[in-house]
């Protein structure tokens, strides 16, 4: 059976830490609290960060919303701020690995 999606906003991110950083970028998550804080949000499904085991830069979210507002709201909080320093600190590279639904 085909699960229906319906409004909801799909993100699968692919961060590249610069070398050896990928342990302080998550103790600069897990100290700011970015993933609890995006999961309070209303419309917010899943806010999840999973690091591979087979390569130590990498770094990967998993984000899905409620709908393109949700999504959109959440792109204009006081979390962005410092989820954004944290990419300046210890990113070298952010992609966008996979998108489903929104504009």
């Amino acid at each position: 059976m085909a699960q229906e999606f319906g409004s909801k906003i799909f993100c699968y991110v692919r961060y590249t830490t610069k070398e050896g950083k990928r342990p302080d970028l998550m103790a600069a998550i897990n100290e700011k609290k970015i993933q609890e804080r995006y999961q309070s949000q209303p419309g917010n499904i899943e806010y999840s960060f999973y690091a591979p085991t087979n390569d130590e830069n990498a770094l990967y979210l998993v984000d899905i919303w409620e709908d393109q507002a949700t999504f959109d709201a959440h792109l204009d909080t006081d979390v962005k701020p410092d989820f954004l320093a944290m990419k300046e600190a210890y990113v070298e590279k952010t992609e966008l690995v996979f998108q489903f639904g929104g504009k």
